[in-house]
């Protein structure tokens, strides 16, 4: 939303749901838990915001966190490979079931073609059969397609770094002085989840 660099980033430390920016009359508005803002105040124990003070806490944290050189140096020193690759071993496991779901489709198209040919002894022993295969076939789609979210979580792992390399030594330029979009869209790289807790603490987890 445009009235929050951390809406969708924000949770209660208490309940567990999500925390939203509430603006009443007269305030400059707040962060608030959506269990108490939809329910009732006395249904959390999370204390509202204020967004005027919140916001410099959140940001500077942001800032000091990945100032820090163990940090930076732990995003310098990620190798960035252009190209994800599968280990030789899930090469060779990965091409083995494309052969087995091949031979499956072969035998359940074979068995299928006799159908019309058997007697109802036969046919129900056929029925039998290519339910089996197709419970062989579901098991091993089940696994590539496993394999295939793991290399693709990977690229997506590698993409994440790419952006953070890139804006590494901007941080707290483009937190302090860029526009509204800019300073959501970096939080958003940055940042895994914002805790507001009951005691008033704020709790950050960072990507890095």
């Amino acid at each position: 939303g445009k009235n929050s660099w951390f809406t969708g980033l924000m949770k209660c430390g208490c309940c567990g749901a999500g925390v939203s920016y509430t603006n009443s009359r007269g305030t400059q508005g707040y962060y608030l838990c959506s269990t108490k803002k939809n329910r009732g105040y006395y249904t959390c124990e999370q204390k509202p915001a204020a967004k005027k003070q919140t916001d410099p806490i959140i940001i500077q944290s942001i800032i000091s966190h990945y100032a820090e050189p163990s940090v930076s140096d732990k995003i310098r020193g990620v190798k960035l490979n252009t190209t994800t690759k599968l280990q030789p071993a899930v090469v060779k496991e990965r091409n083995d079931l494309m052969l087995q779901l091949a031979r499956i489709d072969t035998q359940i198209n074979t068995l299928i073609e006799s159908l019309s040919q058997g007697n109802t002894t036969l046919i129900k022993y056929i029925n039998e059969k290519i339910v089996g295969l197709d419970q062989e076939k579901t098991v091993i789609t089940s696994r590539i397609a496993e394999i295939d979210s793991g290399q693709s979580q990977e690229k997506e792992e590698i993409a994440l770094m790419r952006q953070l390399v890139d804006v590494l030594d901007d941080i707290p330029k483009i937190l302090l002085q860029g526009t509204f979009d800019e300073i959501r869209d970096l939080c958003h790289i940055l940042v895994k989840k914002i805790i507001f807790d009951k005691d008033g603490k704020i709790r950050i987890e960072y990507t890095v």
